[in-house]
């Protein structure tokens, strides 16, 4: 009884250190293969997507401009490939997956001091479900929180909420009480 214990708790060591030893060689082939595989540039990965054989990566990766959606940006800073964003299909246009800016922004309801009339909610989300990104922004409003005065000013003059909030295509942006309601 007592050589089987034995022998038993020598082929547990023989084991461990069959294990041990068949880790730290196939640890060394995955180092080998990671020190061999070359760090391609991004530029270089990019260029090597099918999508630009044809079309030009320096569009894709233009300097941002202030207020407006940088490809170059989001790519550095989430290391984010076209498909996370947009549906694609063949040559047809992307579009922008409905859930695209959501997954990382707060597009939820935003609530603005509104001044002396009180504050105003909007609910990016509501307009969001009913019309495109690009219906709003770059034009009317820039994509980066805050870059926009709100003033009623250019909301009677057509511009910001006023482009929609006309009277013909939704209630005018003169019927105060419709937004400013705290």
């Amino acid at each position: 009884m007592n050589s089987r214990r034995h022998l038993t708790g020598l082929l547990a060591v023989l084991l461990a250190a069959l294990f041990m030893a068949a880790s730290a060689v196939y640890a060394s082939e995955a180092e080998k293969a990671e020190e061999a595989a070359p760090v391609r540039p991004r530029q270089e990965v990019l260029q090597s997507l099918p999508c630009f054989e044809c079309h030009a990566v320096e569009d894709y990766l233009r300097a941002p401009e202030k207020g407006k959606f940088s490809h170059e940006l989001h790519g550095m800073m989430s290391d984010l490939h076209c498909n996370h964003c947009h549906s694609i299909k063949g040559h047809e246009t992307p579009k922008l997956k409905g859930e695209a800016c959501g997954a990382c922004h707060s597009t939820g309801t935003m609530v603005y001091s509104g001044g002396g009339m009180g504050k105003v909610s909007f609910n990016h989300e509501a307009h969001g479900a009913m019309f495109n990104c690009g219906n709003c922004h770059p034009d009317s409003f820039s994509m980066k929180k805050g870059g926009v005065k709100m003033k009623m000013t250019p909301m009677y003059q057509g511009k910001l909420c006023g482009a929609c909030h006309n009277g013909q295509m939704a209630f005018a942006s003169q019927d105060c009480m419709k937004c400013h309601r705290g």
